[in-house]
């Protein structure tokens, strides 16, 4: 998706301003080259989704089991915040505080007090 301005500026500037020999190789070798490449790249995009889809489902069914907190961030760094271990317990906790989506049906546990992440009041917002 990044390349596709670059190699839109590449085959305009070789149909408007190369020889006429060009203005035909070059946009046909650029279509063929982005062709090809489709195949690899498809590849793993359908890889990141299955990898992706497999971690939602984990997330949410842990969720449903009844899984404590302190479990499920031991379970579940790895996908959802596997670069950075000590942010994950508070940003979950605001997700489960806030309610958001099935982190409101996290079970509390022991650990649950150690990872209370401050919540911002509307005084706070408005300054």
């Amino acid at each position: 998706m990044l390349a596709l301005p670059a190699l839109m500026v590449c085959y305009f500037s070789w149909f408007l301003y190369g020889s006429q020999t060009l203005k035909q190789v070059i946009p046909t070798a650029l279509f063929f080259i982005m062709f090809i490449l489709i195949i690899p790249n498809a590849k793993k995009a359908f890889f990141w989704r299955d990898w992706y889809h497999e971690g939602t489902s984990a997330v949410i069914i842990d969720i449903r089991k009844g899984v404590t907190f302190s479990e499920f961030i031991t379970r579940h760094q790895s996908f959802l915040l596997h670069w950075n271990k000590e942010k994950l317990p508070a940003g979950v906790m605001q997700l489960k505080q806030a309610s958001f989506g099935p982190f409101g049906f996290i079970k509390d546990d022991v650990l649950i007090n150690k990872h209370i992440a401050p919540v911002k009041s509307d005084s706070t917002l408005s300054k």
